[in-house]
């Protein structure tokens, strides 16, 4: 039996990145900026591309890392489907990575650090 074959409408960047599950990222800041009343907006702003970024950059890695399995398991998805090359996802999820730390420097080194 033939795996699904994926529809050629979906972008593979937005399938590699799940972007519904970032947004959870963004939200668990909130939701902790909510209870601890934090006054100022600017470095709420940094701690939530921080956290999104990371959240991707952890997606990103994970698909990566996962590529032998899911040749076999999810052969759909972006990077066994060869419609992103693994040494592109693993740059890109580095990336993100490090964007995110960056970002979160933006409110403190404490946040940078953590």
């Amino acid at each position: 039996m033939q795996p699904p074959t994926p529809p050629p409408s979906r972008i593979p960047w937005l399938v590699l990145l799940r972007p519904a599950n970032v947004v959870t990222a963004a939200a668990d800041i909130l939701a902790g900026a909510a209870v601890a009343g934090v006054p100022r907006l600017a470095p709420l702003a940094w701690l939530v591309l921080g956290s999104a970024a990371l959240y991707a950059g952890g997606v990103v890695l994970n698909d990566y890392f996962d590529r032998t399995v899911d040749r076999v398991e999810r052969p759909e998805r972006p990077i066994p489907s060869g419609r992103i090359s693994p040494g592109t996802a693993r740059n890109f999820g580095v990336l993100l990575l490090a964007a995110g730390i960056a970002a979160s420097a933006g409110a403190g080194m404490t946040s940078a650090l953590v």
